[in-house]
């Protein structure tokens, strides 16, 4: 399986918010801001829920490397 197709299955593993503040800051490049009026979550929430979607994109992906 490629690189891509990993991460995307692993992103669809988050949480709807922790997938939208991924996808906004990480693979559009939002600025928080721009992000945040995009997705009417308040910065720090939107902060938050990027910190926790990293985490588990770490784990999973980090899982993932250690059964292969």
């Amino acid at each position: 399986m490629e690189r891509r197709q990993i991460l995307e299955d692993a992103i669809r593993q988050l949480s709807p918010g922790e997938q939208q503040a991924i996808k906004m800051l990480k693979i559009r490049e939002m600025s928080l801001n721009e992000a945040a009026v995009a997705s009417g979550m308040t910065v720090g929430a939107l902060k938050v829920a990027t910190h926790r979607a990293l985490k588990k994109l770490r784990d999973l992906l980090s899982d993932r490397k250690e059964k292969s």
